[in-house]
């Protein structure tokens, strides 16, 4: 495995173990709509990748070592939307190779399978397809 794909990997353990995601994580969610978009004048996020799983531990009292274990995370509030201001006079043309790109970056960056959804100016223009 590459390093990058490496190090995306432990980013996404990273944020569904402690249910938070990296500065990096929203840096690159801000920014990717002004890649696959023409016009985009700003961008609003919002997302929920929280499990709501419980984490318990033991310690091993002979040797100090601690054993975590984590209850099955809990999916169903996942989503990653976002809400484009987005000068509609801008060539925007072969709209679903832009949605596909933008949710295959979130699946990259985190796992497939995350609901994303996009609105431009207030108007929903996208959801991902159960």
């Amino acid at each position: 495995m590459s390093d990058t794909k490496e190090t995306l990997r432990n980013m996404a353990k990273f944020a569904i173990s402690t249910n938070q995601i990296s500065e990096v994580h929203v840096k690159n969610l801000k920014l990717w709509p002004f890649i696959f978009f023409n016009g985009v004048k700003s961008v609003k996020l919002d997302y929920d990748l929280t499990t709501n799983s419980r984490v318990t531990s033991d310690t091993d009292e002979k040797t100090g070592n601690v054993e975590y274990r984590f209850d099955d995370p809990d999916t169903k509030n996942f989503h990653i939307s976002y809400d484009l201001e987005i000068d509609e006079s801008q060539d925007n043309s072969n709209l679903e190779k832009r949605f596909d790109a933008l949710e295959k970056s979130v699946y990259t960056l985190f796992w497939a399978g995350i609901p994303v959804e996009v609105a431009f100016n207030g108007k929903r223009v996208y959801q991902t397809k159960k």
